[in-house]
């Protein structure tokens, strides 16, 4: 019984762990994105100004790659099991190979879609530069961009999700 407790908590305690070292490597991946984004502008020192819109549009990035990458560091998250010696480590090392590979799709997806959303706004709105504006500190362009982040993050994690269940079950087939 105690033994049980020890290791629930151990397993709990490591998952805790994991979440949130995977979610700073999501955020992390989505700032640095960001950033080589926007080449002519230098984020952490018109954050330090105080350039509000700047931290509007970063707050964005942030949430947006959350929104996306959530299922899959929850799939992370969740492989991290107190298993039975019944089950076999090669399958246990497997499980945790698909669940590791699929958060890597799901940061190339989550920066590809983050990419493709800032270029579509930038297509439509030609008479408008957005990262000189960013820079003016126009908290109207930053507010532009960050719904447009977030909705199309919003929108598009269905369609993502639907096929990682696909890979899934592939590889679950392969287990």
């Amino acid at each position: 019984m105690v033994q049980e407790l020890v290791v629930s908590f151990a397993v709990a305690a490591l998952r805790l762990l994991a979440a949130v070292c995977f979610s700073a490597g999501a955020i992390y991946t989505g700032i640095g994105l960001f950033d080589r984004m926007t080449a002519g502008l230098e984020e952490w020192k018109e954050i330090k100004k105080g350039n509000v819109a700047i931290g509007i549009l970063l707050v964005s990035v942030i949430s947006s790659m959350m929104l996306l990458m959530e299922p899959r560091i929850l799939d992370l998250v969740f492989a991290i099991q107190a298993e039975s010696p019944a089950v076999l480590w090669h399958t246990v090392i497997l499980v945790l190979a698909f669940t590791t590979l699929n958060y890597l799709i799901g940061l190339i997806s989550s920066i590809i879609l983050l990419f493709l959303t800032l270029n579509i706004v930038d297509r439509i709105t030609p008479d408008l530069d957005e990262m000189a504006e960013l820079k003016k500190g126009n908290v109207a362009v930053a507010l532009l961009l960050g719904a447009a982040l977030l909705l199309i993050s919003l929108v598009a994690r269905q369609p993502i999700d639907s096929a990682f269940d696909l890979l899934i079950s592939v590889e679950s087939a392969l287990l």
